[in-house]
């Protein structure tokens, strides 16, 4: 706040899920679709301030000391900051986009002399460089996960149902204490969705598993602690056919390759080359680097949620989700579009790190 010259920072969520990553990353809490906002000044302790609705701590409780539940929380942000004495202050937002119109407008009513500032690069700076006890809550994190993938694999079978075998997986989440998470499937023949015909995944349903299916689940997997990574596994109850096991084979070898040029200092443009280079000279022009950014949650609403970005250099301390996508002619698209390896990658000072799947184990060919 200092460099930016802010006399306080309002972190906001609007109460969906798509904007309250934020405030969770600094007030851990359980919530029912509140309306939460931090006023942090620049000397003294941070204010909590929800709408009436439920907002139960989870972690470190930011709020501890100076918690308020209102009908109006524009209007008491705006009378905090004059409590603050903070009246003519130089006050960032994050986001602006982030603030309701009747909450900005509530703000700017109580403190006309203050100067309202979109702040979201200056949490972005601090929120994406990660410190070493966040390191070790998605190394937690994913241990817990792989646990899950167990508890599906031990209950993946023919004549099981989509549900069944997913449940098994949320429920030794839930048993360690993790947050809300997702547990996508894709089967062959996989969906083709739009014109972009990038992905197949779905929820579970009650269709059965059959001895013939290629099944993908895509996992999504909040932590207690509230960090998430995100990960895909491929089975089979049968070897897969040759080329689905070549094209699988050459997924993993463009996976490698950008970790081998993911290091500090370099630019996420140099990383997408390397996919678009691999991929036109597999006979692939259409082709999309997506790696995803995590703070906090399953990376609904973060900073910045999704890359490439126009100058976005790598630096020591970021996580990321790597999962190149390929889009595919429709065909091709059915037979073999979400076959291909996605992990939670940290960035170190040497390279980077997966943070779910060392070496990944490709298709798992189960017993039926």
């Amino acid at each position: 706040m200092v460099e930016s010259g802010l006399d306080a920072l309002v972190v906001a969520s609007q109460g969906d899920g798509t904007s309250h990553a934020r405030v969770n990353y600094l007030a851990k809490y359980v919530y029912q679709g509140s309306v939460v906002m931090v006023v942090m000044p620049l000397d003294g302790s941070p204010i909590l301030i929800t709408d009436p609705l439920p907002v139960w701590p989870s972690g470190d409780w930011i709020g501890e000391d100076d918690t308020r539940a209102v009908t109006c929380v524009g209007r008491e942000v705006g009378e905090v900051l004059v409590e603050l004495g903070l009246s003519n202050g130089r006050i960032g937002l994050v986001s602006r986009d982030d603030v309701r119109e009747s909450d900005y407008r509530a703000i700017a009513e109580a403190v006309p002399d203050a100067h309202l500032v979109d702040a979201r690069e200056v949490f972005e700076r601090v929120s994406l460089i990660k410190s070493g006890a966040e390191f070790e809550a998605y190394r937690s994190t994913a241990l817990i996960a792989k646990r899950a993938v167990k508890a599906l694999e031990a209950s993946l079978s023919p004549g099981r149902s989509e549900r069944d075998v997913v449940a098994e997986a949320h429920r030794l989440l839930r048993l360690f204490g993790c947050g809300p998470s997702v547990i996508a499937i894709a089967k062959r023949p996989f969906a083709t969705r739009g014109r972009l015909r990038s992905s197949g995944f779905r929820a579970p349903t009650d269709q059965t598993i059959v001895r013939q299916d290629v099944v993908v689940f895509e996992f999504d997997v909040t932590g207690p602690d509230g960090y998430g990574v995100e990960f895909r596994r491929v089975y089979s109850f049968e070897p897969l056919d040759e080329p689905s096991t070549q094209f699988l084979a050459w997924r993993e070898e463009v996976f490698e390759a950008c970790m081998k040029v993911m290091r500090p200092g370099v630019n996420i443009q140099q990383v997408d080359q390397v996919v678009r280079s691999m991929s036109v000279a597999k006979g692939y022009e259409d082709t999309r680097l997506s790696p995803q950014w995590h703070v906090h949650g399953l990376g609904l609403g973060l900073e910045p949620p999704f890359v490439p970005g126009p100058d976005l250099t790598l630096r020591a301390g970021m996580v990321m989700v790597l999962h190149p996508i390929l889009r595919l002619g429709a065909k091709e698209m059915a037979t073999v579009g979400d076959l291909g390896p996605s992990d939670s990658v940290l960035i170190t000072d040497t390279g980077c790190e997966r943070l779910v799947d060392p070496v990944d184990s490709m298709c798992v060919v189960l017993s039926p």
